[in-house]
């Protein structure tokens, strides 16, 4: 129920950060340069998915590798499950990217760097970077013990 309850304050947060109006100007067409740049930001969010992805299975596959026929320890778990939910979360701010970017481009304005933009890759970024650090620890400890 309390997760009910966050996950939909985070959807009406949500909802009035990005109606809240900004003032950008209109552009006609992109230059070469705006065209590079949307290149290389959708390389970056695209890479990003895909190591996310990677972090998801990576989880999945150390604990079935390092608990199949034993009893996971609790804090094991949660650290695998702290993983998997940073790493999708992750994934989800790379689709919420091209979502931005789409409607960035839908009413004709162009900065990347405009907080309605940007906070969706930069959470990326930083959730992959959390989901990583988790993965790490969760594999450390899991050849630890296995080592016992």
């Amino acid at each position: 129920m309390a997760i009910a309850g966050a996950g939909l304050l985070l959807i009406l947060l949500f909802r009035i950060y990005v109606s809240v109006p900004f003032a950008e100007e209109e552009i006609t067409d992109i230059t070469l340069a705006q065209e590079k740049q949307l290149e290389m930001y959708s390389e970056m969010i695209k890479l990003l998915i895909t190591l996310s992805t990677f972090l998801f299975g990576a989880i999945g596959a150390m604990f079935a590798h390092f608990y199949e026929a034993k009893q996971t320890p609790r804090p094991q778990m949660f650290l695998a499950f702290a993983g998997i939910a940073l790493a999708s979360a992750s994934i989800l701010c790379g689709y919420l990217s091209y979502e931005r970017v789409v409607w960035m481009l839908d009413i004709k304005v162009f900065n990347l760097s405009e907080p309605h933009i940007a906070w969706a890759s930069r959470l990326q970024f930083l959730l992959f970077l959390a989901s990583a650090m988790i993965a790490a620890i969760f594999g450390y400890r899991a050849t630890e013990e296995g080592a016992r």
